[in-house]
């Protein structure tokens, strides 16, 4: 290789540049073979203080680069490349460039608005919308709003029925203020999906931030109903909640909150019923095995294990553990607080008990 190195350079300086070049080109692909690296990026270099227009050697140059891990070094190659190829026209050479840039830096940003531009060239609409879309994403993670705004609308215009961009375009323009140039896209997404919850979100803050409280109130009014339809009454009840700080005076949402709050209060108190009935049956269930297992003890009844101490321990063990847990810990909460309770105190009695009989 040494030897084919010290020839090229021989062929430079007589001035046989060509011959020159093809001995360099074979030095260099010789040291990428071997992965002696940082030599072949010499040799290039090399090769372009010959020519500085050789594309395929400034992309042979940003891969080598790019393997070393200097990226802005791989960066500018890739750049010079796609310099050189648009100057001759080599329009599908270049957008295989660019491709391989963006491999190299997934957050070049105007590398990908670039490559969907170029996608958008040649018809591959598609191809394009990926891109930006990727492109938009960044931007937005960067708080570059007006750069990522630029593209979104490019978007939009390529596709007008991409509701998804309509509703990131207009929620950016509102965290802005620009509430008239977020209309149109609200519009849009209304006229094509009514029932949709975020445009219908976004449409009421809208109004409400132009003053125009009727109209505000009506598309709360939609939306109430669409989470009704979807029985999300949270989220309806909060909506007519807002609709409520608008507009004091309407009926329909008042009634339907005051009969949302009547039907919870049923529920918290049927709820509270079915809770006690399930205590006071699981009281009565211990309390008869316990009075069966004291006259089974008696030998007043002959029924096998109740009588046995093993099965008192374990009724026992269960009622603690079991319905008696909430007051035990009721109660050492009320004792580490210094205010103690009769919680405590009926902790302790049973706790004090209880202990006493494993002894």
């Amino acid at each position: 290789i040494r030897t084919r190195l010290r020839l090229g350079e021989l062929y430079q300086k007589l001035g046989r540049l060509e011959v020159s070049l093809r001995t360099f080109v074979q030095v260099a692909d010789a040291y990428v073979d071997q992965g002696h690296l940082l030599k072949a990026v010499a040799v290039y270099n090399k090769m372009l203080s010959i020519d500085s227009g050789l594309h395929t050697v400034h992309l042979a140059l940003a891969r080598a680069y790019k393997q070393l891990g200097l990226v802005n070094d791989a960066a500018s190659q890739y750049k010079e490349v796609i310099r050189i190829l648009s100057a001759r026209a080599r329009h599908d050479e270049r957008l295989c460039v660019i491709e391989e840039m963006i491999e190299l830096d997934p957050h070049n940003v105007a590398a990908r608005v670039r490559l969907g531009e170029e996608y958008i060239a040649q018809g591959r609409i598609d191809d394009a919308r990926k891109q930006l879309k990727e492109a938009a994403v960044t931007l937005e993670e960067a708080d570059r709003t007006d750069e990522c705004i630029r593209v979104l609308e490019r978007l939009v215009f390529y596709d007008a029925d991409d509701l998804a961009i309509r509703l990131r375009l207009a929620g950016l323009y509102m965290g802005r203020d620009d509430v008239h140039m977020a209309l149109p896209h609200l519009r849009a997404c209304f006229h094509e999906k009514k029932d949709n919850p975020a445009a219908l979100e976004l449409l009421a803050e809208l109004f409400a931030q132009m003053g125009q409280e009727d109209k505000a109130s009506a598309v709360l009014r939609a939306l109430a109903h669409t989470h009704h339809n979807n029985r999300l009454l949270d989220e309806r009840d909060a909506v007519l909640e807002r609709l409520l700080e608008i507009n004091p005076n309407d009926i329909e949402a008042r009634a339907v909150l005051e009969k949302q709050s009547k039907t919870s209060e049923l529920e918290s108190n049927q709820n509270e019923w079915l809770k006690q009935w399930r205590q006071l049956i699981i009281a009565l269930i211990l309390l008869t095995l316990s009075g069966l297992g004291h006259l089974a003890e008696r030998d007043v009844l002959q029924i096998p294990l109740i009588g046995t101490l093993p099965f008192h321990a374990t009724l026992a063990t269960f009622a603690l553990i079991g319905p008696g847990q909430q007051i035990l810990r009721n109660g050492t909460k009320a004792a580490i607080g210094l205010t103690p309770s009769m919680d405590t105190l009926v902790g302790l009695g049973v706790g004090s008990s209880y202990l006493a009989s494993l002894v």
